[in-house]
């Protein structure tokens, strides 16, 4: 099973809590909403068969894993060495 993120994961909801809270940050930070329709559609039209799909905006990868999991009666495992998001998250600390 393979995970796909569309972008640096945790960009959008730490753009919205600094806002929220009055942060200023110093970084290039910002926000990733954008549709995601072109990268699906050229997912379908590849007949890349998706099985399920989730904004983990509310919650992050931890919890949309979790309810996948949960929900599927199997154990995720997370190789963080093939993190990439991890990695590339990063750099914003």
């Amino acid at each position: 099973m393979s995970i796909l993120v569309s972008r640096d994961v945790g960009c959008h909801g730490a753009t919205i809590f600094a806002a929220r809270e009055g942060i200023e940050l110093e970084s290039s930070l910002q926000t990733d909403c954008a549709s995601l329709y072109p990268e699906i559609k050229a997912l379908m039209d590849a007949n890349i068969n998706i099985v399920a799909l989730r904004d983990a905006t509310r919650g992050g990868v931890s919890a949309v894993l979790n309810e996948w999991a949960q929900s599927s009666d199997v154990c995720v495992e997370i190789e963080e060495e093939k993190d990439t998001c991890a990695r590339r998250s990063k750099r914003y600390l």
